[in-house]
């Protein structure tokens, strides 16, 4: 394999010698895909992936649910090296290798797809029940929610005062500052909602439902062989935490991607014929509904990480803001469709009638 293949990719010079000296094996062929690096081996194929120094423990739990999960949910666990370690260190980077599925991507062009990927993640949930999560407090989110949102709530507030001291105003701070006050609205309204359901209590009251969330799931996080075998794959957003996170996730993307409630409908219904919903889940997804986590990310990475360059911040916040009002038709219409359909009532908020983004 030239190095020339994987230099544009790692910036790594040696990364064919870090390979064969962690696992024994020589690279052939070297492929990026989507941020990852497909290797062709003479032991076969594999992933390559980017790892932080702050992964180690993600990793390790990765490994330990693959093994826990077995063959009722085969998922890609991390390939340990000759040492017994589940990352190594090249010399710009740390990387993870992990096995490569042989499985394409799913196009969700019929709704039975949907259900498919819809029933596969209730699988999870249900399967993870039983995986002891004491030994990674780190990704432990369960109960926390309220404290979570709280705390993006104040980053908000405190990033609205940067924009609109700021001597210079950019683009960006003046697209921020034009959404900034629905996004503190909704976040006002999220935080007395939670409280008002008892959330965190509700959150722990039905952790005994699934323990293990995926936390990225998107149609290029799944894949589906010949055998019909769904698999989901870059599990380095997995948190601990009730299964609604990833519901709600899920469902949202469904809304995004077809503006149908109907489809939501017939999602919660395939998912509870693998594991029923408690009443109070309802509510839960119906908060996690109302998170603008895509725009508070978005935020985030300008005014607090600066990984995004101000200078260029204005589409994000304004792709962010405009996924953000498209949630208000679900958000309008989900409390009186679950009540038709499962027969349960949660609290609503008024004022989401009345506002949008723009």
């Amino acid at each position: 394999m030239k190095s020339e293949q994987v230099r544009h990719w790692s910036e790594e010079k040696r990364l064919a010698d870090y390979v064969h000296h962690h696992f024994g094996f020589t690279i052939k062929k070297a492929k990026p895909i989507r941020g990852i690096l497909k290797l062709t081996s003479d032991l076969g194929c594999f992933v390559l992936k980017k790892a932080t120094a702050n992964e180690k423990d993600l990793w390790r739990m990765i490994a330990d649910l693959a093994v826990h999960l077995g063959l009722r949910f085969p998922m890609p666990a991390p390939v340990p090296t000759k040492t017994g370690q589940l990352t190594f260190d090249g010399f710009h980077h740390k990387y993870v290798l992990l096995p490569w599925i042989q499985a394409g991507s799913l196009s969700l062009d019929c709704k039975q797809d949907w259900i498919q990927i819809t029933q596969h993640l209730a699988n999870l949930h249900q399967y993870s029940q039983s995986f002891q999560t004491h030994p990674y407090r780190k990704l432990q989110k369960m109960g926390k929610w309220f404290a979570d949102w709280k705390h993006a709530y104040r980053q908000l507030e405190l990033f609205y005062l940067a924009a609109k001291w700021a001597d210079r105003k950019t683009k960006t701070d003046r697209s921020w500052l034009k959404v900034a006050h629905y996004s503190l609205g909704i976040m006002e309204n999220l935080l007395r909602y939670f409280d008002k359901i008892k959330g965190d209590q509700c959150c722990l009251e039905s952790a005994e439902k699934g323990k293990v969330c995926h936390g990225n799931l998107h149609p290029h996080n799944m894949l589906r062989d010949e055998k019909k075998q769904i698999y989901f794959i870059d599990w380095n957003q997995a948190v601990f935490d009730v299964r609604t996170r990833d519901l709600a996730q899920w469902l949202l993307y469904a809304y995004y991607r077809t503006k149908s409630p109907e489809l939501l409908i017939s999602l919660l219904k395939a998912y509870q014929q693998v594991s029923p919903l408690l009443e109070a889940e309802y509510a839960l997804l119906y908060a996690r509904f109302l998170y603008p986590e895509r725009l508070i990310g978005v935020l985030r990475d300008i005014y607090e990480d600066q990984t995004l360059p101000i200078t260029a911040g204005a589409p994000s916040i304004l792709f962010a803001s405009k996924v953000e009002e498209q949630k208000l038709g679900l958000l309008n219409s989900y409390p009186e469709l679950i009540q038709k359909e499962f027969g349960v009532t949660i609290p609503t908020i008024d004022w989401i009638n009345l506002t949008s983004c723009q």
